[in-house]
């Protein structure tokens, strides 16, 4: 399938600057309830919350709330996490020598306290290099942690009644072995299924998912996604039906996105992620990239991301925060999760854009955007098939009878359906 490159600038709702000059933002967290932002300073040792202004769906451009101005020194944030409870009554801090720092919320208020419920550390902690952090939905009751210096993901019982949330501080268990190398971001699906770690050492990310049949809820392997494009990856995240992965590369100017497959995509029966990315948000500016990526291969690109219902937010170190509207991606995976559930969902063509037909294919254009594709003969026929009154099955049903020895053929059409719609050459009939 082909790779479907879409440019972010012009959907961009808000981009809001580092707090200081030559202030470095490493990650972000959206809250429980999406109204808060968190960001960690890497050198400026610091966490930063936003809240979003009143009765708008932008946030304030200025940090409501300061996280280690007091006795506590934050030493090279690297990653942030709310807890997932309504409230996000606590807020942990991962810090790149070790040390997991957790605070917080004052009752009644949005800001948290400035010194911390517990700072996680020392030789029974054995975290050495704590680069990510988060919460394990729905309930926040384990924390995991990924080392990437030690290749491993710790995992510790988190009980917010307690004094000292975290006790015993010694791991409940850990995940080590091939399958990690180098895990630089972390994160579980909404709802608590899957965990993914991505690794700064190879261009790969691993997924894994919570055990149905142990006891303790343990999480096991599932997938490994190798992918070339994936350059010095960095934060991972979940979309909030689970049903796509978005990876940020430190070595490169974009996103890459993963789909959820069906099980007849695999050889096994089981649902599993797409192993290549069949879509890359091309954040920024190649000129402000290239400048920081020719001294140092590993930065430039973007670093922390974080999603909540309607909105999806990254950061750049340099530059700070960029937020998007999740909407009309939503629109586009209702359809894509679709699968048979929404067999009846109706496409047409775009009506602006203008066809050239050869024996290579077609080429549609668009004016308006600039743009030229050229489609090969599989995919033109997909193309004209959704005519505006085929639904989904009459599709399906066309192309088998065309192509009736092909194997997985009806995922074939729906992923050429997917990239033509991504791209603007399909829009839903109204």
């Amino acid at each position: 399938m082909a790779l479907c490159k879409v440019k972010l600038e012009n959907r961009l709702l808000q981009r809001i600057s580092p707090p200081g000059e030559g202030l470095r933002i490493e990650g972000i967290a959206f809250s429980s309830d999406g109204n808060l932002i968190g960001t960690v300073l890497s050198e400026g040792n610091q966490a930063c919350l936003y809240q979003r202004q009143k009765d708008s769906h932008n946030f304030e451009n200025e940090p409501f709330c300061i996280l280690g101005d007091g006795n506590i020194v934050l030493d090279y944030p690297h990653d942030i996490a709310f807890s997932p409870d309504s409230e996000s009554e606590f807020l942990a801090v991962a810090l790149r020598p070790g040390p997991v720092v957790f605070f917080q919320k004052i009752p009644g208020e949005l800001e948290y306290n400035a010194e911390p419920v517990q700072v996680l550390q020392g030789p029974e902690v054995a975290l050495n290099y704590s680069d990510g952090v988060a919460f394990a939905p729905p309930v926040g009751d384990v924390v995991a942690v990924c080392d990437l210096a030690g290749d491993k993901i710790n995992f510790y019982q988190f009980n917010r009644d307690s004094t000292l949330p975290v006790n015993p501080v010694r791991p409940a268990y850990t995940i080590t072995g091939a399958h990690i190398n180098q895990p630089d971001g972390i994160a579980f699906s909404r709802c608590g299924r899957f965990l993914a770690c991505t690794n700064h050492n190879e261009n790969s990310i691993t997924v894994f998912e919570r055990s149905a049949t142990d006891s303790k809820n343990r999480y096991v392997f599932r997938q490994k996604i190798v992918d070339e494009t994936l350059i010095f990856p960095h934060s991972v995240q979940f979309s909030p039906e689970h049903a796509h992965l978005l990876v940020t590369c430190a070595g490169a100017n974009y996103i890459n996105v993963y789909h959820r497959t069906s099980k007849h995509e695999h050889k096994h029966d089981m649902e599993l992620w797409s192993e290549s990315a069949d879509q890359q948000l091309l954040a920024g500016s190649k000129q402000a990239f290239n400048c920081s990526n020719s001294t140092n291969k590993m930065e430039g690109g973007p670093k922390g991301i974080t999603m909540s219902k309607d909105f999806v937010a990254f950061c750049r170190p340099e530059t700070g925060i960029e937020i998007y509207p999740y909407e009309e991606c939503r629109q586009y995976m209702d359809f894509v999760l679709a699968g048979e559930s929404r067999i009846e969902t109706v496409l047409k063509p775009n009506p602006e854009l203008q066809l050239v037909q050869s024996e290579e294919g077609i080429e549609l254009t668009s004016i308006a955007r600039g743009e030229t594709h050229k489609l090969n003969p599989s995919s033109a026929l997909i193309w004209m098939l959704c005519d505006g009154q085929s639904n989904l099955s009459d599709i399906l049903g066309n192309v088998r009878a065309i192509y009736p020895d092909v194997e997985h053929i009806d995922s074939e059409v729906v992923e050429t359906i997917r990239t033509l719609f991504l791209s603007n050459l399909l829009e839903h009939v109204s």
